[in-house]
C-alpha cells in the first residue's frame, strides 16, 4: 500500500476514482464579466458574487485545482459542493473544463450538495439518480411523543447514485452511491453527535445498495463519501453495524491492510491545540469491485509544500484554515477489463 502522491505508473485501462470533501466548495460568479481569474485579489474574486455564501477563497480553488490535476483522475466523487452552479463553475474556470457533472441539489441546509465530475474522453455514458426524497423511517424520540408522530426524516444530504455504462449497447459497466451521512453537530440538542439519525441514513444506505444489487448481481459497486464517523471494521462505531452486517461491502483500507496512521483523511485539533487524526472518507467495495482493484493506485494523497514535500499534520487553525480542504481526498484504482 502506498500514500498517492503520483499516478502516472498506473496502467492505462484503469479507472482512477477519487473521493474529496472539497470544504464548502462556493464558486458563485454572477458579477462576473471575464475578468482573468489569475490576476484578482482575494477581495476583488469575493466581489464576483453577492451571495450569501462566500466563494471559497481563490488561493484554495487554485490549489484544489492543482491536485486534481496531479491526482489525473478519470471519476471525482466530491463532497461539500455548493450545488450545481458552483460545481460548473469550478470546472470550467479552474479544470479546464474537462468533466462533465453530475450533481442534484440535495436536503442540506447548508447548501452543500454531493456531486460527481467525469473525464470528458471516457468512452462510457452516465446516468445520475438521486434518493433526495427517500424516507429514511426515522424520527427523534421527543416526534415519537407526538400525535400522531410526524413523517419520517430524510438523508440530511443524499445518496447519489451514478450509472457507468458502455455507450449503445447500455451495459452496465458500474455502480457509484456517493454519501455525505449526518455530521456530528447537534445544535438542537437532540442527537448527540448526531448518531441517531447517522445510524438511520447507514441503515437506508444498506437497504438502497442490497435493493440495487439484487437488480444487477454481476455489477460492480463503489460506495464512497464522507461517512463522519468511524466507519471501518476493526473498530466502527454503532451506528455504522448494518453497513457490515447487511451487506457484502469491504472496506478498502482494512482489504489493503493499511496502517491505521495511513488512513486519516481529516485532523481535528482540540481546543489544547492537540491534534486528533480521524478517518471520515471511505470506499466501500462490493466483491466484484474488490477483485479489480489496482493496489499500488489506492491510498490517501497528502497536501504538499511548495517543494512538492508532504506537509506535516496541521498543529494549529492557522495552519489547518490554510489549507486546499479540511479533508484529504482518497484514490482509487480499478482494472477495467
Amino acid at each position: 500500500m502506498v500514500i498517492v502522491n503520483s499516478m502516472g505508473d498506473v496502467e492505462s485501462q484503469s479507472l482512477r476514482v477519487v473521493q474529496f470533501n472539497l470544504e464548502n466548495l462556493f464558486v458563485y460568479l454572477d458579477q462576473y464579466s471575464q475578468q482573468d481569474l489569475t490576476q484578482l485579489s482575494e477581495d476583488q474574486w469575493q466581489k464576483m458574487s453577492i451571495s450569501l455564501h462566500p466563494n471559497k477563497p481563490l488561493k484554495k480553488l487554485w490549489s484544489l485545482a492543482k491536485i486534481i490535476h496531479d491526482l489525473d483522475p478519470d471519476i471525482l466523487m466530491l463532497n461539500e459542493v455548493g450545488g450545481p452552479e458552483s460545481l460548473h463553475n469550478f470546472n470550467k474556470y479552474f479544470l479546464h473544463d474537462a468533466f462533465h457533472r453530475h450533481i442534484t441539489e440535495g436536503n442540506s441546509d447548508r447548501g452543500i450538495d454531493i456531486g460527481y465530475l467525469t473525464r470528458r474522453t471516457l468512452p462510457f455514458e452516465f446516468r445520475l439518480e438521486t434518493h433526495r426524497e427517500r424516507d429514511i423511517d426515522f424520527n427523534y424520540p421527543h416526534e415519537l411523543l407526538l400525535n400522531p408522530p410526524p413523517p419520517s426524516h430524510k438523508f440530511s444530504r443524499d445518496v447519489s447514485e451514478l450509472h457507468m455504462l458502455t455507450p449503445n449497447s447500455e451495459e452496465l459497466q458500474l455502480i457509484f452511491l456517493l454519501v455525505h451521512l449526518k455530521s456530528k453537530l447537534d445544535s438542537d440538542g437532540i442527537d448527540p453527535s448526531g448518531t441517531l439519525r447517522r445510524s438511520a441514513e447507514v441503515t437506508a444506505l444498506a437497504k438502497i445498495y442490497n435493493e440495487r444489487r439484487a437488480l444487477h448481481p454481476q455489477c460492480p459497486f463503489v460506495v464512497a463519501g464522507d461517512f463522519n464517523g468511524q466507519a471501518g471494521p476493526e473498530t466502527p462505531g454503532p451506528e455504522f453495524s448494518d453497513l457490515h452486517n447487511l451487506t457484502d461491502l469491504t472496506e478498502l483500507w482494512s482489504h489493503l491492510g493499511v496502517k491505521q496512521s495511513e488512513r486519516q483523511t481529516l485532523v481535528q485539533l482540540a481546543p489544547e491545540a492537540k491534534s486528533n487524526p480521524q478517518q471520515l472518507d471511505y470506499f466501500f467495495l462490493s466483491p466484484e469491485a474488490l477483485a479489480s482493484v489496482v493496489a499500488t493506485g489506492c491510498g490517501v494523497y497528502r497536501f504538499k509544500d511548495v517543494w512538492g514535500q508532504d506537509l506535516p499534520p496541521p498543529r494549529s487553525m492557522a495552519e489547518k484554515y490554510s489549507l486546499p480542504s479540511d479533508h484529504f481526498p482518497i484514490v482509487l484504482t480499478i482494472n477495467q477489463n
